[in-house]
Parts: C-alpha cells; sequence; structure tokens
C-alpha cells in the first residue's frame, strides 16, 4: 500500500510524484528496484549481454546517465568494462552505461580509449594519449 505524498524515481527523469505516475501510467507495471533487496552483484551470466536484472541495476546505479566524465546523456548501452571477449563474464562491476553522442563504446573498441571503475565507484576514462578523464559516483 502506497502512502500519500510518496514518490518514486524514474531514470533519466528524476523523482515523480506516485499519483502523477498512476495517472500516467495506471496499473502498468514497468520495473521496480528495490535497493535493500537481492544482491544484484551475485548475478553472473557466461552471455555477451547484460540480463534484464543487470540492465535495471546499472540504470539505477549509474542514475541513468553516461559513465564517461563528465559527460549526463542518457545512458543508450551497457558496456563491460573489461571488454566481454578478455573476461568472458558479464557482471555488474564489469558493466557501465553509455551515451550514443560520444560513441564511447567505439571509443574504447577502436579508438585506444580505455576505462575503469574502482573499488569506490569512480571511473577513470583514460584516452589514448595517456590523459585521464574522472568522475565521481552519482
Amino acid at each position: 500500500m502506497v502512502g500519500a505524498g510518496e514518490g518514486c524515481e524514474i531514470a533519466g527523469v528524476g523523482p515523480v510524484a506516485l499519483d502523477i505516475a498512476r495517472d500516467l501510467f495506471g496499473d502498468a507495471l514497468l520495473r521496480i528496484v528495490v535497493r535493500d533487496g537481492k544482491d544484484i552483484r551475485t548475478v553472473v551470466h557466461t552471455g555477451r549481454t547484460a540480463s534484464s536484472l543487470q540492465e535495471t541495476a546499472v540504470l539505477v546505479r549509474d542514475g541513468g546517465r553516461c559513465r564517461r566524465p563528465p559527460c549526463d546523456l542518457p545512458i543508450s548501452e551497457i558496456d563491460h568494462t573489461a571488454g566481454f571477449t578478455r573476461t568472458r563474464r558479464t557482471t555488474l562491476d564489469d558493466l557501465a552505461g553509455l551515451c550514443a553522442h560520444d560513441h564511447d563504446h567505439d571509443l574504447k573498441t577502436y579508438g585506444g580509449h580505455s576505462y575503469r571503475t574502482n573499488q569506490h565507484g569512480h571511473v577513470a576514462w583514460t584516452r589514448p594519449d595517456g590523459t585521464i578523464e574522472h568522475e565521481h559516483p552519482p
């Protein structure tokens, strides 16, 4: 049961009052994320693409925004930070949401760029010349 004045958050949009969300979506169920529920980090599979659980977790963790500093465009793809061809696994810690505007995935795959996320969630994006762009977690 939802109380009066309670809200929800839509990735890429922000907080929305539940009564407005109900007016817009009715009884449709989109996706529900319980932040203190199942540990999504334990979900691992050998497929190349992220599972629907992992996609939802990336969208929530990254706030629906590209992880490349200082970009703030909406996520359009989920990428392996270390590269699937090298790791042969798909885990939440090895996934990041990227935008299409800068062709971030192509920069990494074909342009000599690389990036990593440390244990605190900070992203360091390294250009081919060695310059590092830093970002704080959302």
